[in-house]
């Protein structure tokens, strides 16, 4: 009895439906993966795109990225955490004939795995960092109408000089190797 109930069990675990992956959508088209360490503003050129297994010309709209939200991930493990991935934003400069190729780019802001954000409640700003690894994934693929970064219309905004901002600094020395 004890061994039916355990080969039933196991059946559930590693079916697909319990298993993501089975379900993930990297399941169709092709899939590219870069690592990112620090927050910034990122370019991925037509090179790099070949050389990740891309058929170059790409055309410029089907262009997509994508990452986990990891500000959702805590060290506690709950049941409601998402495992949906979020399209980013990208701004593609292709030269002006809709086409990827080698000598075009891609920008794209990415965070990082250290950061700061913003409470909601006190406005104070909090510290966070990615307990599960050093590095924010980003993943490439080719679809239909990839997210694009939207231009601001500079003629009618005035200018608005910044000379005092506050800053925050963070040292902290991870001491403690598992």
């Amino acid at each position: 009895m004890r061994r039916g109930v355990f080969i039933v069990f196991l059946g559930f675990m590693f079916s697909p439906y319990f298993l993501g992956a089975q379900n993930a959508a990297f399941n169709t088209g092709k899939w590219g993966k870069i690592a990112i360490s620090k927050q910034g503003i990122y370019q991925i050129t037509g090179a790099q795109l070949k050389t990740l297994g891309f058929p170059l010309p790409i055309a410029s709209t089907e262009l997509q990225l994508f990452n986990y939200n990891l500000s959702q991930l805590t060290e506690k493990v709950t049941a409601t955490v998402s495992t949906a991935l979020t399209e980013n934003a990208i701004q593609v400069f292709d030269g002006g004939d809709n086409q990827i190729d080698e000598k075009d780019y891609v920008l794209f802001y990415a965070e990082g795995s250290v950061g700061w954000k913003q409470e909601a409640i006190n406005f104070s700003p909090t510290h966070y960092k990615n307990t599960s690894h050093d590095s924010v994934f980003y993943f490439i693929s080719i679809g239909p109408n990839g997210k694009r970064m939207s231009a601001i219309n500079k003629l009618n905004a005035t200018a608005q000089v910044v000379d005092q901002y506050d800053e925050r600094w963070l040292i902290e020395v991870d001491s403690i190797s598992e």
